[in-house]
């Protein structure tokens, strides 16, 4: 980890602040055996040629290229059997006592979105979970009338 990241300790508090404030460099908290660590990525903007700088400029493209591939040897094969997900902290919290190990992101900010469609990339994997969402289905409505 030291390698690829910038390790501090944090609190439950600063968690809270972090996961509801969008982030202008990438980094994560990281729950690992009863303690909580920011996990802010070393020299990202190496890496713009290739993941493109609105990739690399996320939390999750590190997290999931990293930590999860890298060194847990988790790949798309092997990522639903092994990994859930969750949209509410205090949950998850709750839960932490019951899972090996936790990570924690900022929301995105709606300029990531755009930044990531403006280079003609995709968004990684449940980065897009925004609230309220439309329901599904198709809206219509005549506009001649």
């Amino acid at each position: 980890m030291e390698k690829d990241f910038s390790l501090s300790p944090m609190g439950f508090e600063e968690l809270e602040r972090f996961v509801d404030t969008p982030q202008n460099t990438p980094q994560f908290v990281l729950y690992l055996k009863g303690q909580l660590t920011l996990c802010r990525a070393k020299n990202w903007m190496a890496l713009e040629p290739a993941w493109g700088k609105s990739i690399a400029r996320l939390s999750v493209a590190w997290s999931d290229n990293r930590l999860l591939q890298a060194l847990c040897a988790i790949d798309e094969t092997t990522r639903a059997a092994k990994i859930s997900y969750q949209h509410d902290l205090m949950e998850c919290w709750k839960q932490r006592d019951k899972a090996e190990m936790i990570i924690f992101h900022a929301r995105p900010a709606v300029t990531d979105v755009t930044d990531v469609a403006d280079e003609k990339r995709f968004m990684p994997q449940k980065t897009t979970y925004f609230f309220p969402k439309l329901a599904a289905g198709f809206i219509m409505r005549n506009l001649n009338s």
